[in-house]
């Protein structure tokens, strides 16, 4: 994100505004791409609800006003799941290239979590689907290629620059400095999920809270929730695919920061996941979500008259 406000700054000159465009440009991106997804996947309305819901919940509004790399991050994970389902469904090459290469930006974006959440929620979509046997169409070999290639000189560069090169200390104090490799691949991977990490510059919510507070950051669309309960998630077509892929998506991502530490804008990256099977449940038009709409309705008419008798 850094290198993209330094191309901002030379075009535009340094502004306050132009230090935020490349992720305000990434969010827009993000919303479109979400709602072309779930357009590919279900329909049409789907697809517009599913880009309403990714472009105003509250979440994604709140975790942007600050620069940091999440959102756009997001965006190459949700490229990543589109182009693995495309490479199953066609079996044409450039679609696992693409998802190769979205994970690679990623890398660069912010460290392995850009791998490791699209591959997990694979594998378990390939157990749960039984289509291991299917895995030549992803050309593991080529996309790994493809991701060392985008990848890796940036990282080989940095720990050439900042030796020492290879140190493995598992234990991280003040004022010990190992190298790149080491404060990279360590510090800011491994002691950070173990909440070992130095320096304590950061906090960690409870798990309750972390769980919970996904009623606020997709609020208004958080009234929807119960109407996944009534979506297909098996069966042979092209949504419901992709109904158990967000499900494997958001569930290995939300369970994984409920054994690391955790902030409260780490589980963007499942935003689009929800964003897609709440877009698909509003254009179905359930029993649930109309109670949703009911109570949407309800809490804007209390709100109403609570600002009312304030001011």
């Amino acid at each position: 994100i850094y290198w993209s406000m330094a191309v901002s700054y030379a075009i535009f000159g340094v502004h306050d505004w132009a230090a935020r465009l490349p992720l305000a440009l990434g969010v827009i991106f993000l919303c479109w791409l979400t709602a072309r997804f779930a357009r590919w996947a279900f329909n049409e309305t789907s697809g517009l609800y599913a880009g309403l819901v990714m472009a105003t919940c509250i979440g994604l509004w709140l975790f942007t006003r600050i620069q940091i790399p999440d959102a756009i991050l997001t965006a190459t994970i949700t490229l990543a799941m589109w182009s693995f389902l495309q490479a199953m469904e066609s079996g044409e090459a450039k679609h696992a290239y693409v998802m190769s290469a979205a994970m690679a930006t990623g890398l660069l974006l912010k460290g392995l979590i850009a791998m490791l959440f699209p591959l997990a929620a694979i594998g378990l979509w390939l157990t749960i689907a039984g289509r291991w046997s299917e895995w030549r169409k992803l050309r593991p070999f080529t996309g790994t290629l493809i991701l060392l290639v985008i990848a890796a000189p940036w990282h080989a560069l940095a720990t050439l620059r900042n030796p020492p090169y290879f140190d493995f200390t598992m234990k991280s104090e003040p004022g010990q400095y190992h190298g790149f490799f080491w404060f990279y691949f360590f510090n800011e991977h491994i002691l950070r999920f173990l909440n070992l990490r130095w320096p304590r510059d950061y906090d960690t919510v409870p798990r309750h809270l972390f769980w919970g507070l996904h009623l606020l950051w997709f609020f208004p669309w958080s009234a929807y929730l119960p109407g996944l309960i009534g979506l297909q998630y098996r069966g042979q077509d092209r949504a419901s695919r992709l109904r158990l892929l967000c499900l494997c998506w958001i569930g290995f991502i939300l369970v994984f920061f409920t054994f690391s530490t955790t902030q409260e804008y780490y589980s963007l990256p499942t935003y689009p996941a929800f964003a897609l099977l709440l877009g698909c449940a509003i254009a179905q038009d359930s029993v649930w979500i109309r109670r949703g709409a009911k109570l949407l309705g309800v809490l804007t008419t209390l709100a109403a008259l609570a600002i009312g008798l304030v001011v």
